[in-house]
């Protein structure tokens, strides 16, 4: 894998973590419509769906989420689930909002805001950066998307180490969060998958 900065990536993360991903989960388990537009307009997952305005079609997307169980089960691939979610929900939207498209995408984006530790985003930028074919299914992207993550494992974690004890304060969007909140955040054990996400999008908007 090529060299990159992920301390910048840590940061862009963990910004992005705070203004948005944080209300995510809970935002979904209560329904609460306007923060839901908020980042379904911010994902552009909106997009994907008409009349999102009306209480009653959001609720038709929310409910789906709030049925689905732990997204790893034991003695199960816990990518594979991940993969059974997303297809199982594209199926549910698309029944209930009579999509035709492919809502892969917007699942993918969903369940990763309502179980952040678990979820794996799919969108155009994360298939460009992997190197792979938009018409490949996702259970095929996220076994890349693993490869890749573990080779980038180190770095990443290296980069939040670094973030944590010698990146100074004024570096940290202290307008969100104090500077140890975000230094806990960047040790959190799953957060450096998010933070190889971030990558994914920058360099797939690069290469696009």
């Amino acid at each position: 894998m090529e060299k990159t900065p992920w301390a910048y990536y840590s940061v862009v993360a963990l910004t992005q973590w705070l203004k948005y991903d944080r209300k995510g989960a809970a935002a979904i388990e209560h329904a609460d419509h306007a923060e839901l537009r908020r980042l379904m307009s911010y994902y552009r997952i909106a997009r994907n769906f008409k009349g999102l305005a009306n209480a009653d079609t959001l609720d038709k997307l929310i409910k789906p989420l709030q049925q689905l169980s732990g997204l790893a089960h034991s003695g199960a691939n816990p990518l594979q689930c991940v993969a059974d979610q997303v297809e199982w929900l594209t199926s549910v939207w698309m029944k209930k909002c009579g999509v035709t498209k492919s809502l892969v995408s917007a699942a993918s984006k969903m369940i990763y805001l309502h179980r952040p530790m678990e979820g794996i985003i799919y969108d155009r930028n994360a298939v460009t950066a992997l190197g792979q074919s938009s018409a490949g299914s996702y259970a095929a992207f996220i076994r890349v998307w693993e490869l890749r993550l573990a080779a980038a494992r180190g770095d990443i974690l290296t980069a939040c180490q670094y973030c944590c004890t010698q990146l100074p304060d004024s570096a940290l969007p202290l307008h969100l969060a104090t500077a140890s909140q975000c230094r806990e955040i960047l040790q959190w054990p799953w957060f450096y998958r998010r933070i190889f996400d971030t990558y994914l999008w920058h360099v797939g908007a690069v290469q696009g």
